[in-house]
């Protein structure tokens, strides 16, 4: 019996190491086009999946209540320890409450980055990128947070205020 239990892990060995050397070839051509056909699909079925939760909610009606509780805890972890990774204050006033601190970029430009990078799950992403380069980020207040955004006119509102002023 033993040596079936070893000819069974080294099969799935050889089977992990090939479905991992498949994936390593796919190019990003590959990736971008599967994820456009998965987008597609998506719009095109979006009454099935809608009805398909909407009968999932009917069957047990906690379990959205539950969903929504689970993912606000997830979202105030992962933001928390972001948070926590910068010092939980404002760095221009030091406003310390939680609820009103903003992950900044400090060139500006993090609604673009986001987008290219195509990440839904806000912090999520924020997570990934922070650990990997941290010194782009800060803590802002929001109200500290708008007032940069006017300053180096990375509000769009701005430009409308500052033409209808003139």
């Amino acid at each position: 019996m033993g040596s079936n239990f070893f000819i069974l892990e080294e099969e799935k060995k050889k089977r992990r190491e090939y479905h991992k050397n498949w994936r390593d070839k796919r190019t990003l051509e590959q990736k971008r086009r599967r994820k456009e056909r998965q987008k597609n699909y998506h719009k095109e079925h979006i009454e099935e999946f809608r009805a398909r939760r909407i009968e999932r909610y009917k069957r047990d009606p906690g379990k959205q209540k539950k969903r929504w509780e689970y993912l606000r805890g997830r979202s105030i972890k992962k933001r928390s320890f972001i948070l926590g990774l910068f010092g939980d204050r404002c760095v221009r006033c030091g406003f310390k409450d939680w609820r009103a601190l903003q992950i900044d970029h400090i060139k500006g430009r993090g609604g673009e980055e986001k987008r290219l990078k195509g990440h839904s799950d806000r912090r999520g992403f924020l997570l990934e990128d922070v650990k990997k380069s941290p010194e782009k980020y800060q803590i802002l207040c929001a109200n500290c947070n708008w007032i940069k955004r006017y300053e180096n006119n990375e509000c769009i509102k701005r430009k409308e205020h500052l033409d209808a002023i003139a």
